[in-house]
């Protein structure tokens, strides 16, 4: 059955890709497949434009011609979404193989599709390694939209995601934000909101790119997501372009101190934010052992003020979320569930009653990330003080 338009399955055509070529094609698959989903992403933009809305992403009579067309369109695209690609990049495939790619994707209709087919494809893409190690579990989208109507996030209100993996938090609050505000607004209108106001960091460069893209199919392609370890300061230091970009667009949004020393002090570490609302799954997997990430972190002193050992990922993460939002500001964090219950993690809920009101916590079944962790979680909605 031939699917096209917008009416689409992208993981089974990505699987065919893989059958037929990409398996034995020794090249990355999920770059590969990145570009040609930018190439195209690229073409639809342009065809809005050309006489008669013509396609120039499709199969040529000659292999080498559908090559220069198809590659001329990555390029352009790199030039037009900066930040995904870098310049030197070409596409792998052979002329051969890239003609079997493109015979399966020149059908179909990227702007404006059902994002949710499109997440499931990068899912599928993401290779099981790389998830179980990080602890990086896509988010199931009821999850997500539960979480953003009970936060209700206004328009002109800034949100963060600091580990945004494939962004569907930020997504949905963007959808929740136009439902709401934008009904009858132009789609540069609802453009100019999502670059604005919306912002996600994630230390995984595969899961930045796949951000980025549903970001841009979602009819946005310049929002502020970068790839940074939201919990260690020293990680955003350092000329690359990507972290002058990053720190030079969130400056606008730290915290300002009257005490010279401490403003001097957030400039230089970006730990104090005045965000309004903050969405995250962090990664659970994991310790973190290093002395100069944990000597950030009041959870990762002990009563006496002595530095501990190690400390779990997502301890840190709920502290530092915390300093992300302004006063009055509101967050869901996912969660294991023993950080609420355990006898032992009752120092950090004293903690929590210091910084912030608890408006709500929702239990997850335990069924909500299988197959990937049993892990029992709740979200746990609060106000910072």
């Amino acid at each position: 059955e031939k699917k096209g338009g917008r009416n689409f399955d992208l993981k089974q055509i990505i699987k065919g890709m893989e059958e037929l070529v990409l398996a034995n094609a020794g090249v990355d698959v999920f770059n590969e497949i990145f570009k040609l989903i930018y190439a195209k992403l690229y073409d639809e933009k342009e065809a809005q434009e050309r006489r008669g809305g013509e396609i120039k992403f499709r199969k040529y009579k000659d292999n080498q011609k559908t090559y220069d067309v198809i590659n001329d369109l990555f390029k352009k695209s790199i030039k037009e979404w900066p930040g995904t690609f870098n310049e030197i990049e070409k596409i792998e495939l052979s002329p051969e193989h890239l003609q079997v790619c493109i015979g399966l994707l020149e059908n179909i209709l990227l702007f404006g599709s059902d994002l949710e087919v499109i997440d499931a494809a990068f899912e599928y893409l993401m290779p099981e390694a790389a998830k179980t190690k990080k602890g990086q579990y896509f988010t199931p989208r009821h999850v997500i939209k539960m979480a953003v109507k009970m936060l209700n996030p206004k328009d002109e209100e800034y949100i963060i995601d600091p580990a945004c993996g494939s962004g569907g938090f930020l997504i949905h609050a963007m959808y929740w934000v136009w439902d709401k505000y934008y009904k009858n607004a132009t789609q540069s209108a609802k453009s100019s909101y999502a670059n604005k106001y919306l912002f996600g960091l994630d230390f995984d460069d595969k899961m930045k790119k796949i951000s980025q893209a549903l970001m841009l199919i979602a009819g946005d392609g310049r929002s502020h997501i970068f790839r940074l370890n939201s919990l260690d300061a020293r990680d955003w230091q350092g000329d690359e372009e990507e972290k002058e970009k990053a720190r030079s667009e969130m400056r606008t949004l730290l915290t300002h101190f009257k005490n010279p020393e401490e403003e001097k002090e957030n400039q230089k570490t970006f730990r104090y934010f005045n965000f309004n609302l903050l969405l995250t799954n962090p990664p659970f997997a994991g310790e973190i052992k290093d002395s100069g990430m944990l000597r950030q972190y009041s959870f990762a002193k002990d009563k006496k003020g002595h530095l501990k050992g190690k400390v779990e990922r997502h301890l840190l993460f709920i502290e530092r979320s915390l300093d992300f939002l302004r006063p009055g500001g509101r967050m869901a964090i996912v969660l294991p569930q023993g950080v609420l219950n355990n006898t032992n993690m009752e120092y950090i809920r004293e903690w929590l009653f210091n910084k912030a009101r608890i408006l709500a916590v929702v239990g997850l079944n335990v069924n909500t990330f299988k197959p990937h962790t049993g892990t029992k979680t709740s979200i746990l909605f609060l106000q910072k003080w």
